[in-house]
């Protein structure tokens, strides 16, 4: 017999639960808040039923199981033989407003199926920053496949035909897989939002806005791209913002990126005022 926490429940230290018997449940249906972290020990399995859970500590499922069917405001963590339980019934997939981290022998299984209709991709689950790592499949699951964005876990039928790296971006975001690369939502290009990692889709240099560094008559732009072999990088140069030079391609550039990303640069040579664009296109 587990509990059953059906009211809102306030975390202001650290809650260490566990329980040792494996068939044990704790049902947490009230959404969990405060500044408290979460920490699952034991066999047993605890049910974070709530769609919104607002507590600021980072959850650590150190043994037994987690089911996650909505939200947490901060990062998640399994260790060795843990697994987690999502739903893919609810309006949009769990997210997590940190990182998450799977260990190589963590297991990942869902509630039902009831939710996976057609080949995918489903996304199950999104975190804000990264995902680390990636969990097996459960048994029940061995004719599906898992796909880690770096973002998002995303589930396939095995066998279908792999969807685009922008596809899969889009599913992870709850749009539409048809939604045009150089559409404008909420006043931004949603293509380059994927292409460049960032909420303005401007370019980033390992998480910071990038910008120009002159050297003398030497201009040098360094910023990271989705690693996508869809994904065409081009730049254009002017000395007026009216006439543009014919596009080049960038080349590779050197330094640490974030995961799924690759470094590029543009290195021109000019006198006066001299401006780059940069061009990403996707088939």
């Amino acid at each position: 017999m587990g509990i059953v926490l059906s009211a809102d429940t306030n975390l202001e230290k650290v809650l260490r639960l566990k329980k040792t018997a494996e068939a044990t449940t704790n049902n947490w249906n009230g959404s969990v808040s405060g500044d408290g972290k979460l920490t699952k020990t034991g066999a047993g399995q605890l049910n974070l039923a709530a769609l919104t859970n607002s507590y600021k500590g980072p959850t650590s499922v150190q043994e037994g199981t987690l089911a996650l069917y909505g939200s947490l405001s901060s990062s998640l963590d399994f260790s060795n033989g843990t697994s987690l339980i999502l739903r893919t019934t609810n309006p949009a997939p769990s997210s997590v407003g940190g990182s998450i981290t799977f260990p190589s022998n963590c297991v990942l299984n869902l509630e039902n199926t009831n939710g996976l209709t057609g080949a995918g991709p489903f996304t199950l689950i999104t975190a804000a920053t990264s995902i680390s790592g990636s969990p097996s499949l459960a048994s029940s699951l061995t004719n599906y496949v898992l796909t880690n964005t770096g973002r998002a876990l995303i589930l396939s039928l095995a066998g279908s035909t792999p969807a685009s790296g922008y596809a899969t971006y889009l599913s992870s975001i709850g749009m539409p897989a048809n939604t045009a690369f150089n559409a404008n939502v909420n006043g931004v290009t949603i293509g380059l939002v994927y292409a460049f990692g960032s909420p303005s889709g401007s370019p980033q240099n390992n998480g910071i806005t990038a910008v120009p560094v002159m050297m003398g008559d030497q201009l040098t732009y360094t910023f990271d791209v989705k690693n996508d072999s869809n994904l065409a990088v081009t730049y254009e140069t002017s000395i007026d913002l009216v006439t543009w030079a014919t596009p080049q391609p960038v080349s590779a550039g050197t330094g640490s990126t974030p995961a799924g990303f690759l470094k590029k640069q543009v290195q021109v040579i000019g006198s006066g005022k001299l401006f780059v664009r940069i061009n990403v296109t996707h088939p």
